[in-house]
């Protein structure tokens, strides 16, 4: 949230599959965006369009992502939602190579 992150707020993961990519889909989720998942194995044209073609705002990247949690307990009155259930949760491109839609 201290990023920008907002509803209809779209943040790019490009995170290799680990418990670090869980936690930034979480964390997305909780601050009230919707998440576009990058694979970093993609040709570069597929992932300079998808970031392009989605209005990314975001981007989260790294290999070796370090994290710690100071404070896992949350309490649901402490959190304020400040989104709709009919918001924007991911976007995923599903077209084959070049992530463009087939006509």
């Amino acid at each position: 949230m201290e990023k920008g992150i907002e509803p209809g707020a779209v943040v790019g993961i490009m995170i290799n599959r680990s418990v670090e990519l869980v936690i930034a889909i979480l964390g997305v989720l909780k601050a009230g965006g919707a998440y576009l998942i990058i694979d970093t194995d993609y040709p570069e044209e597929r992932k300079n369009y998808m970031l392009a073609d989605s209005g990314v705002q975001v981007l989260l990247t790294g290999s070796n992502c370090q994290l710690s949690i100071v404070n896992c307990q949350l309490s649901m009155n402490s959190s304020k939602a400040f989104f709709h259930h009919s918001d924007l949760a991911y976007i995923i491109y599903t077209s084959g190579s070049t992530g463009r839609p087939k006509e």
